[in-house]
């Protein structure tokens, strides 16, 4: 008998309403290590349900979550920096990319990834437009994740316009010296 390993809902309109329903639906499926939720609105409601659902749950074993074009601000930070940090399962690969974090959701988020110790994969990269964009602040929080989060590998913040060079020049310096490090600017 063959499981599923990736739950794909991406852009199925689930919104906040369904989100207990998907939440149920991960935390009885122990096979799922890929759940892609990308685009469905589920808002910062939602995910709060869907991580808090999983985040004590002993079946969880979610490693690749992808949350882009979610419209989700610094709200959602917390909640999942939260998830993050104690999941049984240690999440590898995150994609926030297309949503309104700024540098307020990039510092909080962090905080959880730093306790996470297993992300090798994160996708922060912006709309290129509009307000929610990672700037100098955000960069240099991420540029002290790569200080102290050996696993992460690869970190993508292209299109985070307000960023300018100085935040460029940050995470550059960080990134230096990390062999097998990629950066995506």
């Amino acid at each position: 008998v063959s499981k599923v390993q990736e739950l794909g809902l991406s852009s199925n309109g689930i919104g906040p309403d369904g989100a207990k329903a998907v939440a149920a639906l991960c935390a009885a499926m122990a096979s799922v290590t890929e759940c892609n939720l990308r685009d469905n609105g589920l808002g910062v409601e939602g995910w709060t349900i869907i991580f808090n659902a999983l985040r004590d749950s002993p079946m969880s074993k979610i490693i690749t979550w992808d949350l882009s074009g979610e419209k989700l601000g610094p709200g959602i930070a917390k909640p999942l920096a939260d998830y993050i940090s104690v999941t049984p399962s240690s999440v590898t690969s995150l994609s926030l990319a297309r949503n309104d974090l700024g540098d307020d959701g990039a510092e909080a988020l962090l905080i959880g990834l730093k306790e996470n110790k297993s992300i090798k994969t994160l996708d922060l990269s912006g709309r290129g437009y509009g307000d929610g964009l990672i700037g100098p602040r955000g960069a240099t929080a991420l540029a002290s994740a790569i200080a102290v989060i050996p696993s992460l590998t690869r970190l993508d913040v292209r299109y985070n316009y307000s960023m300018g060079d100085e935040g460029k020049a940050v995470l550059r310096k960080a990134a230096e010296g990390h062999s097998g490090f990629e950066l995506q600017l």
